[in-house]
């Protein structure tokens, strides 16, 4: 058979000759036609949208600022089915902070909208791009479920032999500077931040110890006050509640009310905590990613 087709293919050269070229030109065309990425997006009819506020921002902030791109999303976006926002958490990041949110946006079905998802994408980063209280992204789900939070890629850049989070903020700047000279990269994020105003709390450890109050009573109370403890579970009609300690939102509102605790010493007294520490406000990084230790 290889045998017959060689000779018809030499004895009819001139016709072997086109199909030759034609196979190579329907190859060349194939190549232009079709994606060139390892995983093509699709539209899934999912759009996501990450917010965050400048640091520092309260969640009633937060909130109003994701009423009002809510309300604009609602009336201006076409093919829209339904729409869930979390305030507080950042999917993309999977950072929790008052001051990010995350917009996920169900599409109506393929037969039902004229619009594709990376249409609606882009009108909804032009929502977002309108606003002054907020900077958001609007992206993809990946195209394989469970292979990151949007599609696209993500890097992280380390830095070795310095600790100075400004410096390494500077970098990721610069060079995300560098990216944006790229027309082929487009929504492009960083996840850190090193200006968020913090509290720093600085501890007398020696007075402490004097009082017989070691270091971790200190740091539980403080930490079961402001920030929450989880204490146990218990069940009711059928359902698993969970119980938190945690002061009320009043007695936990300036930096004054840190001092306002109570600690008991090894005598059984109760100590304030103002008379153990003294708070300044500084600025740093609230959260900070680490890879292979850097």
């Amino acid at each position: 058979m290889y045998l017959q087709l060689v000779k018809a293919a030499l004895k009819h050269r001139f016709i072997s000759a086109l199909i030759l070229l034609g196979t190579i030109a329907g190859c060349w065309y194939m190549l232009e036609i079709t994606p060139g990425s390892f995983v093509p997006a699709e539209d899934q009819g999912l759009v996501r949208m990450a917010t965050s506020l400048p640091e520092g921002s309260a969640f009633s902030r937060t909130d109003a600022e994701t009423d009002r791109l809510s309300a604009r999303i609602k009336k201006e976006i076409p093919g829209l089915d339904s729409r869930l926002v979390m305030k507080g958490f950042d999917t993309q990041g999977s950072d929790i902070r008052p001051g990010v949110a995350t917009f996920i946006l169900k599409l109506k079905p393929w037969d039902e909208r004229k619009e594709t998802a990376f249409e609606i994408r882009r009108m909804l980063q032009k929502i977002a791009n309108d606003s002054t209280e907020s900077v958001s992204v609007a992206a993809m789900p990946p195209s394989i479920r469970g292979l990151g939070s949007s599609n696209g890629f993500a890097g992280y850049i380390e830095a070795h032999g310095n600790d100075d989070v400004l410096a390494l903020q500077q970098v990721t700047d610069d060079f995300l500077n560098a990216l944006r000279k790229r027309p082929e990269i487009t929504g492009l994020r960083k996840f850190i931040r090193a200006d968020a105003p913090i509290i720093r709390v600085n501890l007398d450890e020696e007075k402490a110890m004097r009082l017989g109050i070691s270091n971790d009573d200190v740091y539980d109370t403080l930490m079961a006050i402001f920030a929450g403890d989880y204490v146990n579970d218990f069940t009711r009609n059928g359902r698993i509640y969970r119980v938190y300690l945690q002061g009320d939102a009043k007695y936990r509102m300036t930096p004054e009310d840190l001092g306002k605790c109570y600690v008991r010493a090894r005598s059984g007294q109760m100590v304030p905590l103002g008379s153990l520490i003294t708070t300044e406000r500084i600025s740093g990084a609230d959260t900070i990613a680490r890879i292979n230790g850097y």
